[in-house]
């Protein structure tokens, strides 16, 4: 008779990756390049522990073993198609910088595809209201001036009567 506990396949040990947060982006006519910041003597970790992998349109860096944990910053939809072959990334002493080949030398306005579309869908929004409404956007806009170039003075005076104003909305009354 066999023994079932033999027949158990070896559990593969799970590896927890922790987002990256700190990053920035710049490009070139060629490159995008992503630098993922505040990694003070990264430069000191082997470099087998770094790696990258490329698809035409989202990337993946993982980093092993980094101030005891692993670390990892990934990206889809990318705004515009990168050539997998010419991406790379290259190891400095406080941060990693990928390089994103780009397939056409073109300007992008965003970094991913679903950030240009969150962007695209706000402005159109704020367009429809300012077709609405123009008027009370133009005072809106006119208040909001008034208050940043304001001193803390004329800033606790607006902070009030828009206060005010709310309670009076509220309770149903007439505002001025």
């Amino acid at each position: 008779m066999a023994n079932p506990a033999n027949n158990v396949a070896p559990k593969k040990a799970v590896v927890y990756y922790k987002k990256i947060v700190n990053w920035g982006w710049d490009q070139s006519d060629k490159f995008v390049k992503i630098y993922a910041t505040s990694m003070n003597g990264i430069d000191k970790l082997p470099a087998a522990n770094v790696t990258s992998e490329f698809t035409d349109s989202s990337f993946v860096l993982k980093i092993v073993g980094y101030n005891a944990s692993n670390h990892e910053l990934s990206m889809t939809h990318l705004a515009g198609e990168i050539d997998v072959a010419g991406s790379y990334h290259r190891i400095k002493s406080d941060m990693v910088v990928v390089f994103l080949k780009k397939t056409e030398e073109k300007t992008w306005s965003h970094i991913t595809d679903t950030e240009r579309k969150v962007t695209e869908a706000k402005d159109e929004k704020k367009k429809m209201n300012d077709e609405e409404d123009p008027e009370g956007n133009m005072m809106q806009h006119m208040l909001r001036q008034m208050y940043d170039d304001g001193d803390d003075e004329r800033k606790r005076s607006i902070q009030k009567h828009l206060y005010e104003q709310r309670q009076k909305e509220r309770r149903g009354e007439v505002c001025d």
